[in-house]
């Protein structure tokens, strides 16, 4: 079990430095590195990240450079925690300038990169170090803000640095799609509607609601599922469903019975109305079933 890295690579060293890391997204035409917070010797240390949020199965990608502004060259390390619960091990770690990194993943599940391990690896004076980790956020990663530790150092003497703590946020989406049919039976004034909702993932949907907006010449309802409720007054039934999960069917079906007077077109409308997590996709919440009356018997669907 890894349970302190930086103690382990640093074991000859005189002082255990910890380097704090600024974080910017790297989607931006250009990062812009910041230098530590030092309490003696201004020696850099820089974080880009492909994204501070992402889905589980996304791909996430670390860039994280050192600077080397001693006037030798200087043995270096830095690394990466976040818990074993946030991202699949191991990843892939690839040298972008300077030395060849050496990457390791710890064994306790804990992500652990190392761009250059005491003493093998030296920065040259006045050079910088930079290698790119690429991750995934594993399936079962919870959703909110995680946090990831950085550690580091450059050199043998006593600068220390801030530690630091980056936010990463897992998010979770699901897509409800919406359906509507409508059949009619022979010489009756009734209509019955099959809503459905299903869950297009790729995260289960905790709860949500379906709502049928009725034609106006609706008189009563009637069939409703214990999850549905019709108010008279807007003519609009809702369903609401809950732990839905990914590829899942929720299912309603209710018969509006309507006034004997009843002509032309009669049009319903569903519309996934609320739903959580986050629906991505507005483009399939809502779906139309229209029926035409011919006479007060006669409902073509």
């Amino acid at each position: 079990m890894i349970k302190n890295p930086l103690l382990r690579w640093l074991a000859p060293m005189a002082a255990v430095f910890t380097a704090a890391v600024l974080l910017a997204p790297q989607a931006t035409a250009a990062d812009t590195a910041a230098a530590d917070t030092v309490v003696a010797r201004s020696q850099h240390s820089t974080l880009t990240m492909s994204t501070t949020s992402a889905q589980p199965g996304d791909t996430v990608t670390f860039t994280t450079s050192i600077t080397n502004n001693n006037n030798t060259s200087q043995p270096s390390a830095m690394y990466i925690v976040a818990d074993a619960s946030l991202f699949d091990v191991p990843g892939t770690c690839t040298p972008v300038t300077g030395p060849t990194p050496t990457c390791e993943f710890g064994d306790d599940g804990n992500i652990l990169v190392a761009l250059y391990r005491i003493p093998e690896r030296q920065i040259p004076a006045g050079g910088t170090a930079e290698a790119r980790l690429t991750v995934t956020v594993r399936q079962d990663a919870a959703p909110g803000t995680h946090s990831l530790r950085l550690d580091g150092a450059v050199g043998r003497d006593n600068s220390v640095f801030t530690p630091a703590s980056v936010p990463f946020q897992v998010t979770s989406e699901a897509d409800v799609a919406v359906g509507l049919t409508a059949t009619a039976p022979p010489l009756a004034s009734t209509i019955t509607y099959r809503q459905t909702a299903t869950n297009n993932g790729p995260a289960t949907t905790a709860g949500g609601t379906v709502t049928t907006s009725l034609p106006a010449q609706t008189s009563s309802v009637t069939g409703l599922p214990a999850n549905c409720t019709y108010n008279p007054a807007d003519k609009t039934v809702a369903c609401t469903f809950t732990n839905l999960a990914n590829a899942a069917t929720n299912t309603n079906t209710f018969t509006a019975r309507l006034n004997l007077l009843s002509l032309g077109s009669l049009p319903a409308n569903a519309t996934r109305t609320t739903s959580t997590p986050t629906d991505p996709n507005p483009a399939n919440d809502t779906a139309t079933a229209n029926c035409t009356v011919l006479t007060g018997l006669i409902i073509n669907c």
